[in-house]
């Protein structure tokens, strides 16, 4: 066992208070390519003596007795309100879980080469004519419909966004051919396949309960015209 990863675990334990959450990190990385992460600098970070800034942000540690080279990286993250990224130095296959106090992120992908995730419920990913299937998950008071889960599939991207917003989500990539959209519910499974030549979506649930996409035609920030219905 990596005793000196625990140690590491239990001191930034010791060091914060009891309701504070420590946010992790799970990366397999199916080339074995060396990883870079970091903390990003955000102006929503709380600033409070809750966090000890003493402490090393990021920590790397295993709970496995026998590591072998397709082991899961495990990291905590000392600072749930910052966000987090991790790059590599080329395209590689990688699956992650990011998970925050309120939100889950879920990332698997061939040729990514870098995500950073929010707390806020936003992820950014770029890769090299990447495929991507990514999920955001939440809990009840981070939920902005009846979904607690929305998956999206893709492929060919260069650049993503993908981030949660009023009534919605908001998916920007550098094509929006062949998607596929998965949302999940407590009372049901539903899904939508997408082809579009815009470059930005609105994702929302209707009012019957299915899932809906507005585009802005007009570039004004707004997403008010109704496709594939």
């Amino acid at each position: 066992m990596n005793y000196k990863s625990l140690n590491s675990i239990n001191d930034l334990m010791n060091t914060q208070s009891a309701s504070h959450y420590i946010a992790g990190l799970d990366i397999n990385n199916a080339t074995n390519e060396n990883v870079n992460i970091k903390q990003i600098s955000n102006d929503y970070d709380k600033n409070t003596n809750d966090f000890n800034t003493s402490t090393s942000n990021i920590i790397k540690y295993n709970i496995d007795t026998l590591l072998t080279e397709t082991e899961t990286e495990r990291y905590a993250l000392w600072n749930p309100m910052s966000d987090y990224s991790l790059s590599y130095p080329v395209a590689t296959d990688f699956d992650v879980k990011m998970d925050y106090e309120n939100i889950v992120y879920y990332v698997n992908c061939e040729n990514g080469t870098y995500a950073q995730f929010s707390p806020s419920g936003e992820i950014t990913f770029t890769g090299e004519n990447a495929n991507y299937d990514i999920t955001i998950l939440t809990e009840n008071s981070a939920c902005v419909s009846n979904w607690y889960a929305l998956e999206i599939k893709g492929n060919s991207i260069e650049n993503l966004n993908y981030k949660i917003a009023d009534n919605g989500y908001i998916l920007s990539a550098t094509n929006l051919n062949d998607i596929s959209i998965i949302a999940e519910s407590r009372e049901d499974t539903i899904s939508k396949n997408i082809n579009l030549s815009y470059d930005s979506i609105f994702i929302y649930e209707t009012d019957n309960h299915s899932i809906g996409i507005k585009v802005d035609t007009n570039n004004d920030g707004i997403y008010e015209t109704v496709v594939n219905k």
